[in-house]
């Protein structure tokens, strides 16, 4: 099986009415007997129930252990025998020490991509390749289908797209190249600008503030799958967006597709580690420019003043030289 449903492999349901669903909304352990019509009906993929040997299905929900009100994962447990069960309470501890487990694999995941991030984008001489160096990173961790890196302007009043900084993107047609930008809260990307907020989206093009003025190249038609991350240090203002489109298909896994939390903790690591690096570069961009303007400034003043005093002992030279054929074409005087 792919890592993503074949066409009619799954029941249209809504969250509501599906087994997991009913376990999102309780919040506990719940068993099913899938044997049961009522339950078999409510699962979502057909194919797969065909294919189980066992006939029940025990959901254990997994949640934070830091916030009981965030509900992370669904295990779902498929026993052979008839005698498994398990009380609610053990199944209950079992989700508690998966969820400790969870959280110890994301922080050693975020730990890992922060000092791959600072090692290699700290060797970076120039803007151009940190970035590509920051695209590479991000493909790799995410193996997603686009990367698009839009920075805050110097003036502050826009979102511009760095040529460097992307996989590829197409404009909407109608816009014209010196309106490629995004303002502060236009569409989704001005949206995570203006609240500086991370926006996970499952589909894309039935949320509201998509207006899809620009879209990755390459990315596939029948998925719409978004995860925005501002470029924001705590209590900084917001300097960029992040923005990853769909991941990509690995025949044979069966891992979700869409953008979690953990990616979403994942990448805010790699920005953190990678922003310091990147405001380096920058002040010395700013620094060399500075620099530039200074020297140009001096040197014009120069020209003029180098100009002016070659004119000046021209103008001195032909003056003695006018004087000297004067006097030279002056008739003697007469002496008495």
């Amino acid at each position: 099986m792919s890592g993503i449903p074949e066409a009619g492999r799954l029941r249209k349901l809504k969250a509501s009415e599906s087994l997991c669903g009913q376990v999102i909304r309780g919040q506990r352990v719940k068993s099913f007997d899938l044997t049961k019509k009522d339950d078999a009906v409510k699962f979502a993929d057909v194919i797969f129930l065909e294919k189980l040997t066992a006939r029940r299905m025990i959901t254990v929900p997994i949640f934070n252990p830091c916030n009981q009100h965030h509900l992370r994962y669904l295990l779902n447990l498929f026993p052979l025998t008839k005698s498994f069960w398990g009380n609610e309470g053990e199944l209950s501890d079992l989700g508690l020490f998966i969820s400790r487990l969870a959280d110890h694999v994301a922080d050693d995941v975020c730990s890992a991509a922060a000092g791959l991030t600072s090692f290699d984008c700290g060797v970076a001489k120039s803007r151009q390749e940190f970035l590509k160096t920051l695209l590479d990173l991000i493909k790799n961790q995410f193996n997603c289908e686009g990367i698009s890196i839009f920075f805050v302007n110097e003036i502050g009043d826009r979102l511009e797209l760095d040529p460097d900084g992307t996989t590829g993107v197409d404009w909407r047609k109608d816009i014209p190249l010196h309106e490629r930008y995004y303002r502060k809260g236009q569409g989704m990307t001005g949206t995570i600008w203006a609240t500086g907020e991370m926006r996970l989206i499952s589909e894309a093009a039935n949320t509201k503030d998509m207006k899809r003025l620009s879209w990755e190249i390459g990315r596939s038609t029948n998925r719409d799958e978004c995860l925005f991350e501002p470029l924001a240090r705590l209590g900084w203002p917001v300097s960029g967006v992040i923005r990853l489109i769909n991941k990509r298909v690995v025949v044979g896994s069966l891992a979700s597709l869409m953008f979690t939390d953990d990616d979403a903790a994942v990448l805010d690591s790699i920005i953190q580690a990678a922003l310091p690096h990147l405001e380096l570069l920058r002040l010395q961009e700013r620094q060399t420019a500075t620099i530039s303007r200074m020297v140009h400034e001096f040197q014009v003043p120069a020209l003029w003043w180098n100009l002016w005093v070659n004119r000046g002992e021209k103008m001195s030279g032909n003056h003695v030289r006018r004087v000297a054929r004067a006097r030279a074409q002056r008739p003697p005087l007469c002496s008495f």
